[in-house]
């Protein structure tokens, strides 16, 4: 083949053109496998079934994508230009991103002096400093945790809550002291955001607003470098938002803080370079690819309408790993649900890039294991992998072109119905937004207990062996609030709370729930489903006991009533259900069974399998949170 650039490759030549109808006919007749009573209508439900995906944001991921599906041609602009959906820079030289590392402060500050300075000595190029568990937040305490950091060369972040403005403050205050002029970082102010998680709470928003904005023209007069307000979408996502909903909420609150500072004397382009976004980064790798390109674009969009110059409508943002998505078991499986986020965050072009430590939702706080493997995390991605060294590393995939467009079209669409209602704080105060989000969850968590989104290590795969976390602090009891608070979940925490109830039982009488699998038959004819069978029952705590080949003529009460199990569970193929499934039904109720299940749905014979003793059938797909929730009931273990 000739390697002159000016000659194009024919990388298909030799094979026959093909297309989208040529491409169905082929997966129709793999579907069908033979058959030929499906009609289009049948065959179309099967394909929506088998190959297509929805998401939490109302979007159906396709299995194929062809350039027919991209946006327009040049509608999406070029790298460093509006609308910045490929990126805020066209070049990257070296580290496209700022790797930022957590610095947790409590009490005095005392424990965090010289972490900070480790932490950038050892890769990070900045420090966020979590103020919530803060003493007294002065001068004094910035100065004790950020001792040997050069604060005019390394940016900080803080996190502070409803103190943000404080901590500003008092971290002017040591800029003062040690003859800092100009800074860079973000200030982490977001009265908006704290007035929707406290559900009204906290102080009056009004004068909390009065105060950000105060801030915000005292820095611009003085350091304009410095993202004071940072728009915490993430919190939504936190709360069991999808994406849309999280950019959303985000770009209506960054569009009324826009309006808070014009009408304070500000010009949008300057109120614009002081706002920045804090936005989830999630294992869902594409869809996070796309809400990230898809914010630029409807930030820049904002920027329009504000008549910002183009220059100027870049969205600062900084992407931070979806505390949702932590386990408190199998933590280190945390690693790669971390992994994946940094570099979904990364190819979608985050500016700063925070991987939360993998055991922090085990034990509440991070070891040194945990903070060393977040920031080596980044590391990797950037310096060996060089992802850093690619511009819009996702650009150019029909499927991230489409999902992005989808994306900012469900997002805006969003936007626009929370303007509608009077602004984001108007949304928040009469609970449309909690709503919204609580449907999605509610959309989820459904998923999760019906194992179509499968948490790996918690209700799949999981390790019933594996070292108990340590119990979770017990949370205040929520207080009456003048609307409904956002409130965090974890998408594992409902079969967590499954495998606490087993843990407590074992440690309280020694022993943990068991369930018997009545494996009928040969390897052959058991093996796939007691391997199921096992691993569902696991996810709650329970162990399982299992019977080897029980042959026609064995006596599987017998069995099971040596095994000292109070569960039973038969398994074996159809072909063998028909045959003895019944008998065993009956020879493990006679032998005292609690609870009896069958792995496999019943099929036409489910009256005769109640009818012996089966209670109930496991089957992929069946609720195993509920399913699992009575296996505990019946052995005994409290809730």
């Amino acid at each position: 083949m000739p390697t002159n650039p000016e000659t194009p490759m024919a990388l298909a030549e030799g094979f026959p053109p093909a297309g989208r109808a040529e491409w169905m006919d082929e997966v129709a007749r793999v579907l069908a496998r033979g058959r030929g009573d499906l009609d289009d209508e049948r065959l179309a439900a099967l394909f929506a079934r088998v190959l297509q995906t929805p998401t939490p944001d109302g979007i159906t991921l396709r299995p194929l994508y062809t350039r027919a599906d991209a946006p327009p041609a040049g509608s999406e602009g070029l790298p460093g230009s509006a609308p910045f959906v490929r990126g805020a820079r066209a070049v990257r030289p070296g580290a496209s991103w700022d790797v930022r590392q957590v610095v947790t402060v409590t009490g005095d500050g005392a424990a965090a002096a010289g972490r900070a300075v480790r932490e950038l000595e050892n890769g990070a190029v900045s420090v966020e400093l979590d103020l919530l568990g803060a003493g007294v937040i002065d001068a004094g305490l910035f100065d004790r945790v950020l001792a040997g950091v050069h604060i005019d060369a390394a940016p900080i972040g803080l996190r502070a809550g409803p103190r943000a403005v404080a901590a500003s403050r008092a971290l002017g205050a040591l800029c003062a002291e040690r003859g800092v002029r100009v800074f860079t970082g973000s200030l982490g102010v977001d009265p908006i955001g704290e007035h929707a998680a406290s559900g009204g709470a906290g102080a009056s928003l009004d004068d909390a607003l009065a105060e950000a904005v105060e801030l915000t023209r005292l820095v611009a007069d003085h350091n304009p470098r410095v993202r004071v307000i940072v728009v915490d979408g993430a919190r939504y996502n936190a709360a069991g938002a999808a994406h849309v909903e999280e950019l959303g909420a985000a770009l209506a609150t960054g569009v009324a803080y826009l309006r808070a500072l014009r009408d304070a004397g500000m010009s949008p382009a300057d109120a614009a370079g002081l706002i920045g976004f804090r936005l989830s980064a999630g294992a869902d790798q594409f869809p996070t690819i796309a809400a990230l390109r898809a914010f630029r674009r409807l930030w820049a969009r904002v920027g329009e309408v504000a008549g910002i110059p183009a220059a100027g409508r870049a969205a600062h943002v900084h992407a931070v790993s979806a505390p949702a998505m932590a386990t408190r078991y199998d933590p280190w499986v945390n690693l790669l649900r971390g992994t994946v986020a940094c570099f979904a965050a990364g190819v979608g072009g985050a500016d700063v890039v925070t991987v939360a430590p993998y055991d922090i939702a085990r034990d509440g706080a991070a070891g040194e294991l945990g903070l060393r493997m977040a920031r080596n995390t980044q590391s990797l991605l950037l310096d060996e992998s060089g992802i850093g060294r690619v511009t819009d590393p996702a650009g150019g995939s029909f499927f991230v072109e489409r999902l992005t467009d989808e994306m900012a079209h469900a997002a805006w669409a969003w936007f626009q119905e929370i303007e509608r209602a009077g602004g984001i704080v108007a949304a928040v105060e009469s609970g449309l937004v909690q709503r919204r989000v609580e449907a999605t969850w509610a959309s989820r968590a459904e998923a999760i207990s019906h194992r179509r989104a499968p948490i790996t290590g918690v209700s799949e795969f999981p390790d019933i062996g594996e070292p108990v976390p340590p119990p979770p602090e017990a949370s205040a009891p929520a207080a009456a609030t003048p609307f409904p608070p956002l409130m965090n979940v974890r998408y594992a925490e409902p079969f967590e709370s499954l495998r606490a109830r087993a843990d407590r039982h074992a440690e309280t009488t020694g022993a943990r729930p068991a369930v018997f699998l009545a494996t009928l038959g040969r390897a052959a004819d058991h093996t796939a489903r007691a391997t199921f069978a096992a691993n569902l029952f696991a996810a709650a705590g329970i162990r399982s006991v299992d019977a080897g080949d029980l042959m026609p003529g064995d006596d599987a009460g017998a069995a099971f009533a040596a095994s000292g199990a109070r569960l039973a569970c038969i398994c074996s193929s159809d072909a063998v259900y028909a045959e003895r499934a019944p008998e065993a039904a009956r020879a493990l109720a006679a032998a005292g069974a609690a609870r009896m299940y069958l792995a496999g749905r019943p099929g036409d014979a489910e009256t005769t399998l109640r009818e012996a003793g089966v209670d109930e059938f496991a089957f992929a797909g069946c609720d195993a949170l509920d399913l699992l929730s009575r296996a505990l009931d019946a052995t005994g273990v409290g809730a």
